[in-house]
């Protein structure tokens, strides 16, 4: 043990250096001296007896009154009778620890060095550090060392990053137990970081020393079986299978076994259903055709449908806040053709009400609570042939297209387009597409039902077949509130496909587009990729040659928006066709493989509309056609589900 001796005559050196003994605190304290002994001083008073202190407090008679050398981190003691008073103590904080981080910080208390509180520590979590396959309904669990303060178990200490940007979900803690459970189910093939930082502490305070970092793959989806949704129904499935963020798709079809009324709506959830089947029709209906419907990411949905005898109009049916509201008549145009609706992000419902005898293009949008107006605008005076294609970015910009003609029988056909801005609340007058106007009336100058896509910059692109060259398949760019000149995709394979346009989505980084071409005397589905900086690139043909014998047709192409594609076609000719499907990630298109149960026997399969295709944010996907029966003139409707 140290020792301080205050003597007479000012003798006080060289009896410490005599000794051999370490210094007091405010005579040039080492650090180790107090890690050695592990004790600390208390504040100490100098002696009133006026003779030399024998213990810790005495202050010396002569003048020479001290702290006690046994008592590291003493306060200054007071002076005695005629002594002066004892030196400032050390810094008890720093001089009490042994430097190890693990252990806690040592705290001075009582005149001893007492332990620190040991920090805690994480013991476990899954998913693993660069665990891979997990599962997309996966919860993220982290088990601690000891109990924390519930405090600091929040979203800016403990989070799951999906890229840079935190992923939404509820965080759950007890018995040094935390949990996150994300809103939704994670993106298939996507990277997640889980992240805990110093800013977690245990009960006591004492902060986590070392943040967690750590990265996990989600899997990949599969097929499963699909499930029939109706059967032996007169009427039509939906031209569109709308889709929310959550991956819950909206089936839409019409008719009964005695009835092409009345148009059923419901929602399904990786194949099953959510809630009860809604019957839409206005009662008294004899005919709902023509069925077009859409949904936005939040899940406000809207169906249209024909009722072209007796009552004959478009009547709308919305669901907002979880619930239908009765079908309202928005139009009362007897020849209305290919209606179609649409439902931008920020909720605005637009019906298009394209008119067979006008002709005549009228756009008819909701405010934002929903109501319709009492009149439409006019986009256009051309006659329209065939569905109208709608995209929107996540702002909520629109473009519309459709292929549009000077006659319902006969004209030159051309490509018309319109814009939606949010701020006007309106669709603008069509344009017609660079490049898109046919020169002559003959059916070798004929359009395809073109197909568009936006990015997130507010830019668009459109496909759409010529048949001048003949069967091309053009793009056309939309930029700066432009659309340029079209250029060929298709190089010297010829494109014929005039009825189902092309495929077109933007997948986050590029425009990517599917068709069907004739190579030879093969049928085969091309891509092409639209870099935003350098354009398109060369196109490649995805089928694979040993499928040359089998013709390939209707490609439907969707995307998660963050890479990764899933492609689908038909493959067969009428009335017997078979489903097949390719996976794009890590930019690699993976082999061809068969959609479990995509067997189809249709007569006339092109013309009921083909395969409808969806994929929501997280990666999930739905399928959805029909079986037709041409002598009975009934098809059921079936639906099958990626996760």
């Amino acid at each position: 043990m140290a020792m301080r001796i205050n003597g007479m005559g000012g003798v006080v050196g060289a009896v410490v250096a005599a000794l051999g003994l370490s210094v007091g605190c405010g005579d040039g304290f080492a650090s180790g001296d107090c890690h050695a002994s592990r004790t600390c001083g208390t504040a100490g008073e100098g002696a009133h007896s006026g003779t030399s202190g024998s213990d810790a407090t005495a202050g010396a008679a002569d003048g020479g009154g001290g702290s006690d050398p046994t008592m590291v981190g003493g306060a200054a003691g007071m002076a005695g009778d005629g002594g002066a008073a004892g030196a400032d103590g050390c810094d008890v904080d720093a001089d009490c620890s042994n430097g190890v981080a693990e252990d806690g910080a040592e705290v001075c208390d009582a005149g001893a060095c007492r332990a620190g509180n040991p920090p805690p520590t994480i013991v476990s979590f899954t998913p693993e550090d660069d665990a891979m396959g997990v599962e997309p309904d996966t919860s993220v669990v982290i088990e601690f060392s000891e109990p924390l303060d519930p405090t600091t178990v929040h979203a800016t200490n403990i989070r799951v990053l999906d890229g840079e940007t935190p992923v939404e979900g509820k965080l759950d803690y007890a018995n040094g137990k935390v949990t996150f459970t994300p809103t939704s189910p994670l993106a298939l093939l996507a990277e997640y970081k889980l992240s805990v930082t110093k800013g977690v502490s245990d009960a006591a305070g004492a902060p986590l020393l070392q943040e967690l970092a750590s990265t996990f793959v989600v899997r990949d989806g599969a097929w499963h079986e699909p499930t029939t949704v109706a059967k032996d129904t007169k009427g039509q499935l939906s031209f569109e299978l709308p889709m929310t963020a959550d991956g819950s798709v909206l089936l839409v079809w019409s008719g009964s076994v005695s009835s092409y009324c009345p148009t059923w709506a419901r929602w399904y959830l990786r194949g099953l259903a959510q809630g009860d089947v809604k019957a839409l029709t206005i009662p008294g209906q004899t005919e709902c055709s023509q069925v077009s419907s859409a949904s936005n990411a939040a899940g406000v949905a809207a169906v249209v449908w024909q009722e072209p005898d007796g009552q004959n109009g478009l009547d709308v049916s919305q669901q907002r806040a979880g619930a239908w509201d009765t079908p309202v008549r928005v139009s009362t145009d007897f020849f209305a053709e290919r209606p179609q609706v649409a439902v931008s992000p920020t909720g605005v419902t637009t019906l298009f009400d394209h008119s067979a005898s006008g002709p005549e293009s009228t756009a008819w949008t909701t405010d934002g609570a929903g109501k319709w107006p009492t009149q439409g605008d006019v986009l256009s005076s051309f006659a329209v042939l065939g569905n109208t294609s709608v995209a929107f970015d996540a702002k909520g910009n629109g473009l519309a297209a459709w292929r549009a003609s000077t006659s319902p029988a006969t004209g030159i056909q051309r490509v018309a387009a319109s814009r939606f801005t949010p701020a006007s609340g309106k669709w603008s007058t069509a344009v017609e597409l660079p490049g898109s106007v046919a020169a002559t009336e003959s059916l070798a100058a004929q359009r395809g039902v073109p197909v568009v896509a936006m990015d997130n910059e507010g830019g668009g692109m459109a496909l759409w077949v010529d048949t001048s060259y003949p069967g091309k398949l053009m793009a056309s760019r939309f930029a700066q509130s432009a659309w340029a000149e079209p250029v060929p995709l298709s190089g010297a394979n010829t494109v014929d496909v005039l009825e189902l346009p092309p495929a077109l989505v933007f997948d986050g980084q590029s425009f990517v587009a599917a068709w069907t071409a004739k190579d030879s005397d093969n049928q085969y589905i091309y891509t092409a990729r639209y870099d935003l900086k350098t354009g398109w690139e060369p196109y490649e043909q995805q089928q694979a040659a040993a499928d040359g014998t089998s013709a390939a047709v209707m490609p439907a192409l969707v995307t998660d928006g963050r890479g990764t594609l899933l492609l689908v076609f038909a493959k067969g000719a009428d009335p017997s066709y078979s489903l097949a499907y390719q996976r794009y990630s890590a930019q690699t298109w993976g082999p061809i493989m068969a959609v479990p149960g995509g067997t189809i026997t249709n007569q006339g399969f092109v013309g009921l509309g083909g395969l409808r295709l969806s994929m929501s944010p997280n990666g999930l996907a739905a399928l959805a056609w029909t079986n037709y029966d041409a002598v009975k003139y009934v098809s059921a409707v079936r639906l099958a589900s990626f996760y």
